[in-house]
């Protein structure tokens, strides 16, 4: 194979085919791709015409002349699995085999118009003709023609060359026209397998999959962990074997990587399919870095379980403006996060109009600055291989709450988000989890700490426990940080003994009295007068803490309380300051009952309203809030315990939001910490600690302004209060600035404990 060695940084074009087969400019493409420093291609049949007919006798002749080329000057050579995408129909040729082939699906519907959170509906199946992932009949059919065709069609000398193959985005349907809010995958091997392991059957239980009830949680778990390994055995496995018997890599990648929910519909786990190939692959889309989560899938199970190899389809859609310092910033994004195979998507055989509008650009043959892509490429090589010991270093794994994200799906939560790189992830329950992981994930990049990833059943797959670190694969892990959300069904105990992070929350140890900042209407007789602020379920001796702190001296000012209400009259003093600041203080959570979105990496934002209702013990600590404490300023005094195998000389506090925070060991002061990165001395030898953290919210959830349009903005003016445009406001900002929901600075403390 033309592979240099297992780890080295490799460059690949996605050689887009969507032309008739010439001898002459083929080879003389292959030419200029090796002129630009590229390794080698993946032949990718993509919008083809056919001509001459693919997988016929004359296509894989002429093909076997361009792979032979390609031998003759040194580049490597992919064949794609497929003419167009996703892989598996063979350009049509596994239905023609084939056509009483159908796909099948779950549809749901409620009884009497029932909302999905109530126990009743119906629940049918129902099929159309199409190619199915989930079936063994066609997988093989799509064997035997696709690669025993490359197999028996190429010359001998052209298929021993071929350095392996390229599946594309094969999910569980083969159209994402049956992702909505009622559909989900089916087939009758799901039955089987459910009976099979579970002693029952799943057919009373389907209309569990589409409700949001904790009673519906493991039928959810069952579903989607067998269907998982449905379109794992069924089609990655025995393509990745046939590979292996022939002597070839096989790289492939799903749809829906880039975080938790946004795998379920396509894929199930991304962990489980990708386990099966022997190159695991990801698709990064756009111009700029992305998360630091999904990158690191492929990279940790290549390291764990493979050779070291794993590959990224780079840059689709990043457009004909991408520039050199963008593409070099994009690649280190990937390198930094374990990537070391490229293809680059993609080369445009040929630039007609449709394939200039055809996910630009076409790299690096068509882009004005090709003459720079040899020189930037070697930068690239260089930088890779001096990141690369430093990455066999790891010693963290971060386990990813897949099955948290399965117990709590429903396939409505799956209509919001953006097709193509999972964006807008809903605040469900298993959204919050999915988003929860990505900050974690994120927040552990920020810090600067090496790091793999693996998901719950991977642990109790494969983990092997040893007095002083795990084995997973061919790794070790002395530090595990267990994501909130995560459920196992065994190794728990043995877990607790390596982990650093969240596997024991945070409790909060301090109740002081909560406070809300009421928004005063004033009346025509001077009086103001707060909207009625219902109340839920709290108690006679939590209301009879209500009290009010009030900026200014006023003439009167007074709490009623009327049955489930509460009202506020303040009358101002006469010539003193008519719209004092006023707090409603007391033992009560405050609930926003649209609830939270983020507004940026620092804020959160709601349309409110807020609801009073009863305190809680049990409170997420992670976000403080969303957990009732949008305006308290007051300190947090938070404690957990945690045990440590080995000695550090330093401690560090990931994910934590705050403006400082004072943090005790074993009662020991070690000190204040405020900025981005909270790392301290950890002058301590024993195994067994607590941990006691003084956290300090933002002065701007007490004060504001809360309703302008930017929240919290680098110039405050008074006018910031008021609503009235001014020189502090952006030039593009409305005449009035204020809105009708609240801004507040994040406050909360997931805080992984990692020690260095």
């Amino acid at each position: 194979m033309a592979m240099n060695t297992k780890t080295n940084m490799n460059f690949l074009s996605f050689w887009s085919i969507n032309d008739r087969l010439d001898l002459a400019l083929l080879k003389e493409q292959l030419q200029a791709f090796q002129d630009a420093g590229l390794n080698g291609v993946i032949f990718h049949p993509r919008y083809y015409p056919n001509t001459p007919a693919y997988l016929s006798e004359a296509f894989l002749a002429l093909v076997s002349q361009v792979i032979l080329y390609a031998k003759k000057i040194g580049l490597s050579f992919w064949l794609y699995d497929e003419n167009g995408w996703p892989s598996g129909t063979a350009g049509g040729k596994v239905l023609e085999a084939l056509p009483e082939s159908s796909c099948e699906w779950l549809i749901f519907e409620s009884k009497d118009g029932c909302e999905e959170q109530f126990d009743q509906g119906n629940v049918y199946i129902q099929s159309r003709t199409g190619v199915n992932s989930l079936d063994m009949e066609n997988v093989t059919t799509f064997i035997e023609i696709t690669y025993e065709g490359y197999k028996q069609g190429l010359s001998t000398e052209a298929f021993e060359y071929v350095t392996g193959f390229f599946s594309d985005e094969v999910g569980f349907l083969d159209s994402d026209d049956l992702l909505n809010d009622n559909t989900l995958p089916w087939s009758e091997e799901i039955e089987k397998r459910y009976v099979k392991k579970y002693g029952e059957s799943i057919m009373p239980h389907l209309h569990q999959l589409f409700i949001l009830d904790e009673r519906f949680e493991i039928t959810k778990q069952r579903y989607w962990q067998i269907l998982t390994d449905l379109l794992a055995e069924t089609f990655y496995q025995p393509i990745n074997q046939w590979c292996e018997d022939n002597g070839k890599l096989y790289t492939m990648h799903l749809k829906g990587e880039e975080n938790l929910l946004f795998q379920m519909a396509y894929g199930g786990s991304s962990f489980q399919n990708l386990k099966q190939v022997n190159v695991p692959g990801i698709d990064a889309l756009e111009r700029f870095p992305s998360n630091h989560y999904y990158p690191r899938i492929v990279s940790s199970l290549a390291k764990q379980f493979g050779d070291g190899r794993c590959l990224c389809e780079a840059m689709g859609g990043s457009g004909w403006g991408v520039n050199p310092e963008s593409f070099i910033n994009y690649m280190k994004w990937l390198m930094d996060c374990g990537i070391n195979q490229f293809v680059f998507h993609l080369s445009q055989y040929n630039l007609k109009a449709s394939a200039i509008r055809d996910w630009p650009p076409s790299m690096p043959l068509h882009l004005s600055w090709k003459e720079v892509f040899p020189q930037i490429l070697e930068e690239l090589r260089t930088y890779g291989q001096s990141i690369a010991q430093t990455k066999e270093k790891t010693h963290t794994l971060i386990i990813a709450p897949t099955r948290g994200v399965m117990r709590q799906y429903t396939p409505k939560q799956a209509t919001v988000l953006n097709i193509h790189n999972g964006d807008c992830v809903p605040n469900t329950k298993a959204g919050i989890i999915s988003k929860q992981f990505s900050t974690l994930i994120e927040d552990c990049h920020q810090a600067g700490f090496l790091f793999d990833v693996t998901e719950e059943r991977m642990i109790e797959q494969h983990a092997i426990f040893f007095d002083n670190y795990i084995q997973l694969g061919k790794m070790r892990y002395d530090q595990i940080i267990i994501a909130e959300g995560c459920v196992f069904e065994r190794y728990e105990r043995e877990l607790d003994s390596f982990s650093i992070a969240n596997n024991k929350p945070w409790q909060l140890k301090n109740w002081v009295p909560n406070q809300y900042l009421l928004d005063l209407i004033p009346n025509e007789k001077g009086i103001e007068l707060t909207t009625i602020i219902p109340m839920d379920g709290l108690s006679k001796s939590d209301i009879s803490t209500l009290k009010l702190e009030i900026s200014d001296p006023v003439d009167d000012a007074k709490i009623e309380v009327l049955s489930n209400q509460i009202k506020v009259s303040i009358q101002p003093s006469i010539g003193k300051e008519l719209q004092p600041f006023v707090w409603l203080t007391g033992h009560f959570h405050l609930t926003s009952q649209e609830g939270y979105i983020e507004k940026d990496d620092r804020q959160v934002f709601t349309n409110g309203p807020f609801v009073l209702t009863q305190p809680k013990l049990d409170i997420a600590t992670s976000d403080l809030i969303e957990s009732g404490y949008p305006f308290r300023t007051a300190p947090f005094v938070l404690e957990k315990n945690f045990h440590l195998l080995k000695d550090a000389k330093k401690m560090m506090l990931i994910g934590v939001h705050a403006d400082a925070i004072r943090i005790w060991v074993n009662n020991v002061n070690l000190g204040w910490s405020f900025g981005s990165r909270h790392e301290i001395n950890f002058p301590f030898t024993k195994k067994e600690y607590t941990i006691r953290i003084e956290l300090i919210p933002s002065t701007f959830n007490q004060y504001g302004p809360h309703h302008h349009k930017d929240g919290d903005r680098h110039l405050t003016s008074p006018a910031q209060y008021s609503g009235e445009k001014n020189f502090a406001d952006f030039d593009d900002a409305p005449e009035h600035t204020h809105v009708a929901g609240w801004h507040f600075v994040k406050c909360g403390v997931q805080a992984t404990i990692v020690f260095l």
